[in-house]
């Protein structure tokens, strides 16, 4: 009987303990599923911003190139020291950080050379690349060709710069077609016969990362490969040398970063550093929960509970935070950074939709070019920080004579156009110029000066003045020029 009582005893005490060892094991197979969901969530959004800071420091690149024909389009002679201050002021900002070298080189004809004319920044580094004849690089003058013919930027793959060592690290340039402004450009052939140079930039795959994270993202290894297929001799850039060497990965993934008609692979997996990060202090928990047993049992349920909440609402914060800063970087490549008005590439598109539509239709559009006039004076004398407030204001004038429907953009220093997409007849183009025109002629207050502006306005109507964008947007840049050449603040209407 005492035996029977002594088992009895035993057996509260033995229940509790496997009560205690079931809840304190229920509670480590539930925090590791927590772990792994969030270490999955750290490692989804570190693979999102990789691929898109990489992604917009080339769209930034991009941009610059964009900015740069711009120049040859408004000059038939642009000088070195034009060049050169141009790039100096164009270079000043983060997102231009791992840039080596920026250049013009001149296309002397079919069977000619193509040597680099212009270099910037003038560093002892990047002066010996000038007068190189690009075309003697397969690579290069595959790129070059492939830009001139599109009319797009081209991407060559791994090459080494002009002045580094044969075994210097991998480097990428970029380059963008410079066509005569006065010649059409709506075909290849056309564009052949058009081309007068390219512009171009470098950069070394190694100072673009180094630019954008320092040391690295802590945990996650990079490897970046030129095209589609990922291979020991096309590999660009490896933030950790030796990877492979290292226990097999707890994520990996392989993202691909499309640029026009070219690619870049890149393979990114996790490190032990990466789940160190996190696993200490889950072990920690646990082993406080098997110690302190059925007494702490309600307490680490809540701390489950609302470890899970914590976890959720960090990763809806960081898919927020990724949203957002998505949005960020598709406004600043659409929008114009002074005036926040479209820029040339979103308001390209917008026309092109808008044309389409109306050819539809079978009804009309209406493109205006807007050139501020004498607004070089207003920065000579009052200072660029003046000129830009008044940039400001004049765009936020333009776009109350518009409808909802109308685009206002801004496509250079002071000039604007206009996108009417919807009218009866030129009539309609008229009278929306005219109110511009008007709201313009009011002086404005800037910083206690009360400046005068007016403005010369050049109108097309789609399809009387042009079958397409490319032809309708020249129609209405000539017939702007014809306004400032018979006395400026005058509307002429595209012949």
């Amino acid at each position: 009987m005492k035996t029977l009582g002594q088992l009895r005893d035993l057996l509260l005490p033995i229940a509790v303990g496997l009560f205690t060892l079931t809840v304190v094991g229920w509670l480590w197979w539930h925090e590791r599923q927590s772990l792994d969901a969030n270490l999955r969530a750290d490692f989804d959004f570190s693979v999102r911003l990789a691929s898109t800071r990489i992604e917009q420091r080339v769209a930034n690149y991009e941009q610059m190139l964009r900015a740069a024909r711009g120049l040859f389009d408004a000059s038939d002679h642009v000088s070195r020291d034009n060049f050169s201050a141009f790039v100096d002021s164009l270079t000043q900002g983060a997102e231009f950080s791992g840039l080596q070298a920026f250049m013009y080189t001149r296309w002397q004809g079919e069977g000619k050379a193509a040597p680099i004319l212009y270099v910037a920044p003038d560093s002892a580094d990047n002066l010996p690349a000038l007068g190189y004849n690009l075309l003697d690089n397969p690579a290069r003058r595959s790129a070059m060709l492939l830009a001139r013919d599109s009319g797009e930027i081209a991407i060559t793959p791994r090459v080494k710069l002009l002045t580094d060592q044969p075994d210097g690290p991998a480097a990428v340039v970029i380059y963008l077609a410079v066509y005569d402004r006065n010649l059409p450009v709506d075909s290849p052939a056309a564009r052949q016969a058009a081309l007068r140079g390219w512009v171009h930039t470098a950069f070394r795959i190694r100072d673009l990362m180094a630019s954008l994270y320092g040391e690295g993202i802590p945990g996650v290894a990079i490897r970046i490969h030129d095209g589609a297929v990922a291979t020991p001799d096309n590999l660009l850039f490896e933030s950790h040398p030796g990877a492979d060497q290292l226990p097999p990965p707890r994520f990996s993934t392989t993202e691909y970063i499309s640029f026009p008609q070219h690619s870049w692979t890149l393979q990114i997996r996790t490190t032990p550093t990466f789940e160190e990060r996190h696993s200490r202090r889950s072990e920690h928990i646990i082993a406080v929960a098997g110690g302190c047993g059925s007494v702490l049992l309600g307490l680490f349920t809540w701390l489950l509970v609302t470890g899970r909440a914590r976890a959720h609402a960090r990763a809806q914060a960081m898919t927020r935070e990724l949203r957002e800063s998505e949005e960020r970087m598709r406004h600043m490549a659409q929008h114009d950074p002074l005036t926040q008005l479209p820029n040339r590439a979103l308001f390209s598109d917008r026309l092109r939709a808008a044309l389409a539509r109306a050819r539809r239709d079978r009804g009309s559009a209406g493109l205006m070019f807007v050139d501020l006039d004498h607004f070089k004076g207003v920065n000579d004398a009052c200072g660029h920080a003046v000129g830009d407030k008044l940039l400001v204001a004049a765009s936020a004038r333009m776009r109350d004579c518009l409808r909802e429907s109308d685009t206002l953009a801004r496509i250079g220093g002071d000039e604007f156009v206009v996108l009417l997409p919807r009218i009866d007849d030129r009539t309609d183009a008229e009278l929306v110029a005219g109110r511009i025109r008007a709201a313009l002629a009011q002086p404005f207050a800037i910083d206690g000066r009360e400046l005068s502006i007016s403005a010369s306005i050049g109108i097309g109507i789609f399809p009387e003045h042009g079958a397409d964008d490319v032809s309708l947007m020249k129609s209405a840049d000539d017939a702007m020029y014809r306004a400032k050449d018979i006395g400026r603040d005058q509307l002429v209407f595209a012949d």
